[in-house]
């Protein structure tokens, strides 16, 4: 399910994937609150002031009313430890139950685990996508979303490319069968796989 920031403070952000719920609020990539879009190009927009999109409206791709952005860690309270998730309160009534949770316990996973994408789905189902790929470095403090911050994550490798409408997909680990985390940044390569980062569910 593709969400985005709604026309708030004379920006847009680019499309992102709904990853989950935790305590009563939605889970997205940050990108919501440090990404803008201008027709078909999106770019990095870095406010400069804490809460600058709180209040901001959500929509889904048919510009139907989610909630509003509640909660995002940017200016960043930590520049070595980043908190790459936007926290969306839903619209008044909403029940957002049937989202699966964002939170999951350490699944203890070791280099070279297989993992797979899971979307969530319009009927708020994780379902696969098909694509996988290989865990290919455990939890560090690695570069995110700029040269001067970090972030605790995964690396973890695709064997295809990935859009960046990709990030906030849920990252599951196969043996066993349990969720890794968000995707939070991609990097294709030339040789037609993907290098991306995944932030750990046992962190929320």
């Amino acid at each position: 399910m593709q969400l985005r920031r709604d026309q708030f403070q004379g920006s847009i952000s680019p499309l992102r994937e709904l990853f989950g719920r935790h305590e009563g609020r939605l889970v997205l990539p940050l990108d919501l609150c440090i990404m803008v879009e201008t027709g078909n190009t999106e770019s990095p927009n870095f406010p400069a002031n804490p809460g600058h999109f709180n209040g901001a409206p959500v929509v889904d791709t048919g510009g139907g009313s989610v909630g509003t952005v509640a909660a995002y860690d940017w200016p960043a309270a930590d520049v070595g430890a980043v908190r790459p998730y936007t926290m969306v309160q839903p619209e008044a009534g909403a029940d957002i139950s049937g989202i699966p949770l964002a939170s999951a316990p350490d699944p203890h996973v070791r280099e070279h685990d297989v993992v797979r994408l899971e979307t969530v789905n319009d009927q708020l189902q994780s379902v696969p996508t098909g694509v996988t790929g290989a865990v290919a470095g455990l939890t560090a403090l690695r570069m995110y979303p700029d040269l001067g911050h970090r972030v605790l994550a995964y690396r973890v490798d695709f064997g295809q490319t990935l859009l960046s409408a990709a990030h906030g997909m849920r990252v599951f680990v196969n043996q066993p069968n349990a969720l890794l985390g968000m995707l939070i940044a991609t990097q294709n390569q030339p040789d037609g796989k993907c290098h991306a980062l995944v932030y750990p569910a046992h962190l929320f």
